[in-house]
């Protein structure tokens, strides 16, 4: 069906009944701007949260008082895009040592950047499968595409990625050569990314630059590099988000290509000099996916395991 595309929140209002003049706020976010808000306490140490409304003015602010910390998070969350309804639920979750976003494509770019924001966690949230839907699929653990979202968090901030993609549109790549526990995922130009951060921690520059960042998202094709601190979280991470568990991740010390050429009893073989493999697995579904570095022939290959195939 066609995609649902957040185009931001609006925030209404209103006085009580008991006020005897009638008035109504409204504020709207968008996506190509970060929130900018601030945690405070308001009179008799109530929880309160602060919402910068206009750029120009560092002044200009919506605070709202509570009488709960739990209703201040909620809204707090539903401006994030960040809020777990009911038939939602958080399938994975890991800590991070670090994440980046580039829309510099090319692959002599470097995998890491500063990172000012310090992303330290992230988690995954998808919707539950109806019944009807798991009738039809053989494997319940797929992601429901309507609601799965990447959620980062960090001291001072909070990115919701919405992965609102068709089929074949999610590319992901390990890292081969490189140290570490890497997933690269590359996305489209994206309309509904959402961006929160806490005005006290901040430097005054970051809110800026997280918009500058946030236009390029949306016209140019971007690059999220997520690293972990250990293999278990990178593939708890990656079956989420893929609806495939890894059951093989691993460097062999050769990786060879070859075809039989026609008319002549002559084998014709290509070799990588870098690989990373992985099996894949979705129901009864197994897949092989190979990652190349320094290849001339391509960046990568995935194909199907038949019972009919032969193995050596």
């Amino acid at each position: 069906g066609p995609k649902t595309i957040h185009t931001g929140y609006r925030l209404v209002l209103m006085t009580p009944p008991t006020c005897k003049k009638l008035s109504i706020v409204v504020h709207e976010t968008v996506p190509e701007r970060a929130i900018q808000f601030e945690l405070l306490r308001g009179e008799d140490d109530n929880p309160a949260l602060s919402l910068k409304i206009d750029d120009n003015d560092p002044n200009a602010a919506l605070v709202f008082v509570f009488s709960e910390p739990e209703h201040r998070s909620q809204l707090l969350a539903h401006i994030a895009g960040s809020y777990i309804k009911n038939n939602e639920t958080i399938v994975a979750q890991a800590p991070l040592s670090s994440f980046t976003w580039t829309t510099d494509l090319r692959p002599s770019s470097p995998t890491t950047t500063p990172d000012p924001l310090h992303w330290h966690t992230v988690l995954v949230i998808s919707g539950k499968r109806s019944n009807c839907d798991k009738l039809h699929s053989s494997n319940t653990n797929l992601p429901s595409p309507e609601s799965l979202r990447i959620v980062l968090d960090s001291s001072k901030g909070r990115i919701t990625d919405r992965l609102n993609i068709s089929i074949g549109e999610l590319l992901i790549r390990r890292n081969v050569i490189a140290s570490g526990h890497e997933l690269k995922i590359w996305r489209q130009p994206q309309e509904d990314l959402t961006v929160s951060l806490s005005d006290i921690p901040v430097p005054s520059d970051i809110p800026e630059q997280m918009n500058t960042t946030l236009k390029l998202m949306q016209e140019l094709p971007s690059v999220r590099t997520y690293r972990f601190t250990n293999l278990e979280d990178l593939h708890n991470f990656q079956a989420a988000v893929t609806g495939f568990n890894v059951l093989f991740d691993c460097t062999p010390t050769s990786f060879t290509i070859s075809r039989r050429r026609m008319m002549v009893p002559i084998n014709k073989e290509w070799s990588s000099p870098h690989t990373r493999v992985q099996i894949l697995q979705r129901g009864k579904q197994i897949q092989l996916a190979a990652f190349f570095e320094g290849f001339s022939k391509g960046e990568c290959m995935n194909f199907a395991l038949k019972g009919t195939d032969v193995f050596e």
